[in-house]
C-alpha cells in the first residue's frame, strides 16, 4: 500500500519538474538567441560604421542594440515572458523601419524568415497561439516591405557591390538563425522523447513492482492469517485440557503453551523485520564486517544449540563493505539462526564458518555450515516468502526471503548451495 501512495504522489512532483525543466529551457535558448542577435549587432557595426565608414547616427544599429540589451536586463530579472514579447516587438518594428531605409537587393527582410522561427521556438507549445500570432506578424510586415514604399525615410543608396555583400551578410546571418531555432527544436524533441522513454521504463518498473507487491500482500494476509492462527487453536486446546487435566498434564501443557508464544513472538518479530525492510530507505555506509559478525554472534550465546556448534570467523580485521549497516545485520542475523536451526547434531562437529573476501573487486560473503543441507527440488524456492523446505521447519518462512530481499535493495545478490545431509553456502555479492 505504501509503494501504491508513492506512485500516486509522484505524479504531480514529476509534472512539476518537467514543466520546471520546459521552463529552463526555454530561458537557455531565449538567452543563446539574444546573444546571437548582439553578435550579429557587433558584426554590422564593424561592417558598417568602421568599413563603410558610415555614420552611427545615420544606422538602426544603437536601437538594435538597445533592445536586445533591454530584452536581456528583463530575462536577467525573471521577466523572461516580457523579455520575449519585447524582443520579438522590437525587432520587427525595426527591422521594417530598417527594411524601408534599404533595397530588397540587401537581403534584409529574410531576416522576417529568422524571427518568425524564433517567435515558434521562444514560445513553444505551451504558448503557440501567442508564437504563431508573432511569426503571422513578421509576415505581415515582410508583405508589406514589399509591396509598401514608405516615403517618410529616406532610402540609403549602396552600390551594386556594397549590396552583394550586404546580400551575403544578411543570408548567411538570418539562415543562421533559422538553421539554429531549427537544431534547438530537435534538441527539445529528442530530449522530450527520452524523457518520455524514462517515464514509461520507470512506469514499468513502478507497475512490476506494484504487481509483485500485490502478490506477495495476498500471500502475505493468507500465510500470516494461518501462522498465527494455528499456534492460537494450539493454545486454546491446551488451556482447555489444563482446565480439566492433572497437575502433570497443566506442567505439560505450560511448557508447550509457552513453546507457542515464543513462536508467534518469533513471527511478529519477523513481521516487523519484513515491514521495516520494505518501508526504511537504504542507507549506505563503510562497515566493519568482522566487528558486526562478532555482536551477531554474541547474541546467539543464550542459545543452547548455538553453543554446541562451532563458529569460526574467516574474515580480515581491516575488511569494509559498503552496504546498509541496519539491512546487512539482519541478512547476517537471519543466515546464522538459519545455519544454527538446521545443524546436524548427530554429526561429531557441527561447525559454522562464516568468510569475506574480495573477487574481481567484488566483496563476497558466505555462511558455511555442514548441516542436514537443503534437496535440490527446494534449492529454488528457498527465498520464497513464506517457504519451508523441510518438515523440521518450525520458524515463519520469513527470514530467507527478507534476507533475500534486504540484499537485493542494497544492490547485491545472495544465492544458495547445498548437499543434502551434508551442509549449505550462502553467498552474498556486492558488486563495486
Amino acid at each position: 500500500m505504501s509503494q501504491e501512495i508513492d506512485v500516486q504522489t509522484s505524479s504531480p512532483n514529476l509534472h512539476k519538474y518537467d514543466y520546471e525543466l520546459y521552463r529552463d529551457r526555454q530561458k537557455q535558448l531565449c538567452f543563446r538567441l539574444l546573444l546571437f542577435q548582439f553578435i550579429i549587432c557587433i558584426g554590422y557595426f564593424v561592417y558598417v560604421v568602421i568599413i563603410l565608414n558610415t555614420p552611427l547616427t545615420q544606422t538602426f544599429l544603437p536601437l538594435f542594440v538597445v533592445a536586445t540589451l533591454f530584452a536581456l536586463f528583463l530575462w536577467k530579472i525573471g521577466r523572461y515572458s516580457w523579455a520575449v514579447i519585447f524582443n520579438l516587438s522590437a525587432l520587427n518594428i525595426l527591422l521594417f523601419l530598417i527594411s524601408e531605409r534599404l533595397t530588397t537587393n540587401t537581403g534584409i527582410d529574410l531576416y522576417y524568415v529568422a524571427i518568425g522561427a524564433e517567435a515558434l521556438v521562444l514560445f513553444g507549445y505551451e504558448q503557440r497561439k501567442a508564437g504563431v500570432g508573432f511569426a503571422l506578424f513578421s509576415i505581415l510586415l515582410f508583405l508589406l516591405t514589399r509591396f509598401l514604399d514608405f516615403e517618410a525615410i529616406p532610402p540609403k543608396v549602396y552600390s551594386q557591390n556594397e549590396e552583394s555583400i550586404f546580400f551575403a551578410i544578411n543570408s548567411i546571418a538570418s539562415f543562421s538563425i533559422s538553421i539554429y531555432c531549427v537544431v534547438m527544436l530537435m534538441t527539445v524533441n529528442n530530449q522530450t522523447q527520452k524523457k518520455l522513454q524514462q517515464i514509461t521504463m520507470t512506469a514499468e518498473a513502478q507497475n512490476a513492482e506494484l504487481q509483485k507487491t500485490n502478490k506477495e500482500l495476498d500471500r502475505f494476509v493468507y500465510s500470516a492469517s494461518h501462522d498465527l492462527k494455528s499456534p492460537l487453536s494450539s493454545i486454546k486446546g491446551l488451556i482447555h485440557i489444563m482446565e480439566i487435566g492433572e497437575e502433570s498434564e497443566r506442567q505439560e501443557c505450560m511448557a508447550k503453551i509457552k513453546q507457542r508464544v515464543n513462536a508467534m513472538d518469533d513471527f511478529l518479530k519477523d513481521l516487523t523485520t519484513y515491514s521495516r525492510n520494505s518501508r526504511l530507505v537504504v542507507s549506505f555506509e563503510f562497515v566493519l564486517l568482522k566487528q558486526v559478525v562478532k555482536e551477531l554472534l554474541a547474541s546467539f550465546e543464550s542459545s543452547k544449540e548455538a553453543n554446541k556448534i562451532n563458529f569460526q570467523i574467516e574474515i580480515k580485521d581491516d575488511f569494509v563493505v559498503k552496504a546498509d549497516a541496519y539491512r546487512l545485520k539482519v541478512v547476517l542475523t537471519n543466515l546464522i539462526a538459519n545455519a544454527i536451526k538446521y545443524a546436524d547434531f548427530a554429526k561429531a562437529q557441527p561447525k559454522v564458518t562464516i568468510k569475506a573476501y574480495k573477487k574481481n573487486e567484488d566483496a563476497i560473503i558466505q555462511v558455511v555450515d555442514n548441516g542436514i543441507g537443503i534437496a535440490s527440488e527446494h534449492l529454488g524456492k528457498v527465498f520464497n516468502m513464506f517457504y519451508r523446505a523441510t518438515e523440521k521447519s518450525s520458524g515463519s518462512g520469513l527470514g530467507l526471503y527478507i534476507a533475500s530481499e534486504s540484499v537485493e535493495k542494497m544492490k547485491g545478490r545472495i544465492e544458495v548451495e547445498s548437499d543434502y545431509g551434508h551442509g549449505s553456502t550462502f553467498t552474498i555479492t556486492f558488486p563495486k
